[in-house]
This record gives C-alpha cells, sequence and structure tokens, in this order.
C-alpha cells in the first residue's frame, strides 16, 4: 500500500475491506453481466436457489461498502490532517505550521537577506576584507541561494506528492469502488430474483 513520508495513505484494514468489497462486486457483475446460471450451482450437495444468491450477494455488498466508506472516512480525516496539521516546535515553545506558505515565505526571507546583505557591502568595502572573510562571505551567499532553491524545490515535489495522494485516496480509493459497487449492486436488483422469504 503506498506511503507518503513514512504514513500510509490508507490504512492496511481499508485496503483489505477495499480488496473483499472488489472481489465481491467483480463477482457479482460478471455473474449477472454474463448470466451464470446460479440456481444450477451447489454447495455441499444441495441446491443452491439463485434468489438466495442474490440477496446474500446484495446483503454481503451493502455491508462491505457501508463498512468501507466508514473506513475510508477515517483515512480521509488522517490524510487532511496530515497535509493541513503538519507543525513544529520552535525554541520559544510556541507551534508552528509547516504548509506552502511557510515554505514560500522562508524562500523570500531568505533571499530579500541575501540581497540586503549584498546592497550593503560595497565592491570597495568587499576589496579591503582578508581572503577568509571573502571566501565565507561567497559560500553564504552560495548556500542562500541553494537553500532558496531547494526550499522551491520541495514546495515542487509536496505539490506532486500532495496530488498523487489525493488521486489515490479519492480517485482509487473512493470513486472506483464506488463505481464498481453501484454496478454490482444495480446488475442484482435490476436482473436477480430478489424476493423476500416465505416464512417472514
Amino acid at each position: 500500500m503506498p506511503k507518503i513520508s513514512g504514513r500510509e495513505v490508507l490504512s492496511e484494514t481499508t485496503e483489505k475491506t477495499q480488496t473483499k468489497l472488489l472481489v465481491v462486486a467483480g463477482v457479482a457483475i460478471l455473474a449477472k453481466a454474463y448470466q451464470v446460471p446460479v440456481q444450477e450451482l451447489k454447495v455441499a450437495g444441495m441446491e443452491f436457489p439463485a434468489a438466495i444468491f442474490d440477496v446474500s450477494m446484495i446483503a454481503t455488498l451493502s455491508w462491505l461498502y457501508y463498512s468501507y466508506v466508514i473506513k475510508w472516512v477515517a483515512d480521509l480525516i488522517g490524510f487532511r490532517t496530515w497535509y493541513s496539521e503538519t507543525t513544529i516546535w520552535t525554541t520559544f515553545g510556541t507551534r508552528t505550521k509547516l504548509d506552502k506558505h511557510f515554505i514560500g515565505e522562508g524562500v523570500k526571507a531568505l533571499k530579500a537577506f541575501a540581497e540586503l546583505e549584498r546592497a550593503s557591502l560595497t565592491a570597495e568595502k568587499f576589496n579591503q576584507l582578508p581572503q577568509d572573510k571573502k571566501d565565507l562571505y561567497e559560500s553564504f551567499h552560495l548556500n542562500v541561494e541553494l537553500y532558496g532553491t531547494r526550499l522551491q524545490h520541495a514546495g515542487t515535489k509536496f505539490k506532486l506528492i500532495s496530488s498523487c495522494g489525493h488521486f489515490y485516496v479519492w480517485v482509487q480509493g473512493f470513486i472506483f469502488p464506488t463505481i464498481l459497487a453501484a454496478t454490482g449492486l444495480y446488475l442484482l436488483v435490476k436482473y436477480g430474483t430478489v424476493t423476500g422469504p416465505a416464512r417472514i
């Protein structure tokens, strides 16, 4: 199962329920789409009426879908919290959010600081500095530029990872199973033999 920064996008229990849901929905779709004669199936040597198969599949598919949605919603809450509530504690004991705004402002601040330093040091003053101070100054500016570039690259990667995570959670994790479950239930109800029990 996919992980982002070591954290599962969808939990293992949700993945297992999704697998069961897809198998049951697939069996229901194939049985009805290809008109499999389920009345000819025998279980433990006994005939298996089509009505029992259809009702059992509807009940199983409905329960699995309900169970899956509950687990998926819990994972969605965790997924959204992970992306919106990433915080750190500062040395002053306050919490700071680590988000796109924080990274973007950090890049701006570093660039502004580097420009301010460059503007305040004239070429004449720079030439008067000892060689080790010149090297340190150049190294500092190079590091500021590299750090700013890395932060921007991290922001771009974060967007890509976020897009992949959202695709996995919403499309593969919700829309695809929902379409299969709805198709299976539709075919079972429309083409199945759904009748109530004789003794109720």
